[in-house]
């Protein structure tokens, strides 16, 4: 983990700000997304897909045209007590790269405010719901459907 570590910050990661942005899931959905990989997968992007959102979106309201966000993201499969309790974890640029005479150049956009993280676990939260009964896993009213 270190040498991978040092590896990123040395030859990958550019240097910039960053965030760290850690989800974890209810217990029923471990289970779901520890033994559905294509579940979790999905889960993940719908994860990576709205922290990107509001990355963009602030860009857009500073007037930055087109702008590129970055990140790392992992799957993490147990808990300190070496529990079941896959989770991700995303290592985001608190920021956003966009073209700027020939080259990208970074531009700073303010970190996500409480209302905007709340609005964020809101609508990760309803993607994943509307996810899991499409998929017939939960039914109408949000109860345990079928079991896989």
């Amino acid at each position: 983990m270190v040498e991978s570590a040092a590896h990123r910050v040395e030859n990958v990661l550019p240097l910039a700000p960053y965030r760290q942005f850690a989800l974890s899931f209810p217990m029923p959905l471990r289970y779901w997304f520890q033994t559905k990989r294509k579940l979790f997968s999905k889960v993940h992007g719908i994860v990576t897909n709205q922290i990107t959102r509001i990355y963009k979106t602030k860009a857009l309201s500073y007037g930055i045209k087109n702008p590129i966000t970055g990140s790392i993201s992992y799957t993490q499969r147990f808990g300190s007590a070496r529990n079941l309790n896959p989770y991700i974890q995303s290592l985001r640029l608190d920021g956003v790269f966009a073209e700027g005479e020939g080259n990208l150049k970074f531009g700073n956009v303010s970190p996500p405010t409480d209302d905007e993280v709340a609005d964020l676990i809101t609508a990760i939260s309803e993607k994943v719901i509307r996810l899991l009964k499409n998929m017939e896993l939960l039914d109408s009213e949000g109860n345990i459907g079928k079991i896989l």
